[in-house]
C-alpha cells in the first residue's frame, strides 16, 4: 500500500512524503518482509537523481512502512496502459527519454546488488505532459 502523507517537523515545517506500507496479509510472510526490508536497505544505500530518497524506516501497527520522497506524477506503468487504453503507440520521444534516464542508473556502485526493475518504481514527474 503507498499513502500521501505530509511530514511536519519543528516549527511546523512541512514535507510531502509518500508512505509505503506491508499488506498486513503480507507481514505473516518472512520472504516478503525481507524483501521489502532488502529494498529499504539498498534504496537507502544509494543516492542518485532517478532514485527516489527514503527518508524513515519504522513499525506502526505491527507493519513496517517506509517513508519516501513524495515524486508528483505518474509510473511507467500508468503511462503504457494508457498508450493501450487509446490504443496509440507508446511514444517515440518518451521512449528515448526513458532509454537515457535509465542509462544514467549505470554510473552506480556495481558491488551493489541491483533488484529487478519493475515498470511501478520508474516514476515520471508531472513536468512531462503526457496528454
Amino acid at each position: 500500500e503507498i499513502y500521501r502523507a505530509v511530514s511536519i517537523s519543528i516549527e511546523g515545517f512541512e514535507k510531502p512524503v509518500a508512505i509505503k506500507r506491508i499488506l498486513p496479509s503480507k507481514m505473516q510472510d518472512p520472504q516478503f518482509v525481507a524483501m521489502f526490508l532488502d529494498e529499504a536497505r539498498l534504496t537507502m544505500a544509494l543516492n542518485h537523481a532517478n532514485i527516489v530518497q527514503i527518508y524513515d524506516i519504522g513499525q506502526a501497527d505491527g507493519a513496517y512502512f517506509l517513508a519516501m520522497e513524495m515524486v508528483d506524477g505518474w509510473n511507467l506503468r500508468r503511462v503504457m496502459q494508457l498508450s493501450l487504453d487509446q490504443n496509440k503507440p507508446f511514444p517515440v520521444a518518451l521512449a528515448c527519454f526513458l532509454a537515457m534516464e535509465l542509462a544514467k542508473l549505470l554510473v552506480l556502485p556495481r558491488e551493489l546488488e541491483s533488484p529487478q526493475v519493475k515498470d511501478e518504481w520508474l516514476a515520471l514527474s508531472s513536468w512531462m505532459n503526457l496528454d
